[in-house]
């Protein structure tokens, strides 16, 4: 009778205790696999972070890019002599814009002056006409002239004989559609027989991004430097 006692009284405390055995080897086996769980998901979220980092990631030509926009200081000296460079005739000259950037493309520590008129007496099929200037005591002196460029100008980190390369976007007219790339040549200027023609800009670019302003923007806001302010009535 005891014997039998015995055999049910121990076999239920076995059961019980298999069973806590049980609970603390569960227990522990979840304690074992958080930290695996955790470092999955962190693998997973740096994984997810550097897809997402590769999806925004501008192009080189642009992430290699400074934007500059063109000076909104009035310079009237600059304008009169572009009026004058231009033969604009006076009717005209309030109703032509001027841009203009300071950028020295030669690296010999003085800034040239990069100009775009805009305007209906002088653009053509092109774009617009643009000069490099140099100042000096006395006057502005004409470096390069360009019939017509479009815009941005793209000041190129590469130079060719001691001077940026330049790269102008084009659309239209015979070139269709692309990039003109000017290489200064010694002795004679940007417009030589070494000019190159892309359809598109190489995605290696590093430079400047210049006078980026949106022309169109800018005259329906009426942001922008006339050759002429428009003269006050009775004056």
């Amino acid at each position: 009778m005891k014997k039998k006692l015995r055999k049910y009284i121990i076999l239920p405390l076995l059961a019980v205790l298999w069973l806590c055995g049980c609970g603390k080897k569960e227990e522990t086996d979840k304690a074992e696999t958080v930290p695996d769980t955790a470092a999955e998901t962190e693998s997973q979220t740096e994984e997810t972070e550097e897809k997402e980092q590769e999806r925004t990631q501008y192009p080189v030509s642009e992430a290699d890019t400074e934007t500059i926009y063109a000076d909104r200081e009035k310079n009237q000296e600059l304008a009169d002599f572009l009026i004058a460079y231009y033969q604009i005739p006076e009717e005209f000259c309030a109703e032509t814009r001027y841009y203009y950037d300071m950028v020295d493309l030669n690296e010999d520590g003085t800034e040239e002056i990069l100009a775009v008129v805009v305007g209906e007496y002088t653009e053509c099929d092109g774009g617009d006409p643009a000069v490099i200037l140099e100042q000096s005591e006395q006057g502005y002196q004409v470096l390069e002239s360009f019939a017509y460029v479009r815009t941005p100008v793209y000041v190129s980190d590469t130079m060719t004989d001691g001077w940026h390369d330049l790269i102008f976007p084009a659309y239209g007219g015979e070139e269709g559609t692309g990039f003109r790339v000017f290489h200064y040549q010694d002795g004679i200027g940007y417009q030589n027989e070494n000019m190159e023609f892309m359809e598109d800009m190489d995605e290696n670019f590093c430079g400047k991004k210049m006078i980026a302003d949106n022309f169109i923007d800018d005259m329906d806001k009426g942001n922008y430097l006339p050759l002429r302010e428009t003269p006050l009535s009775g004056n």
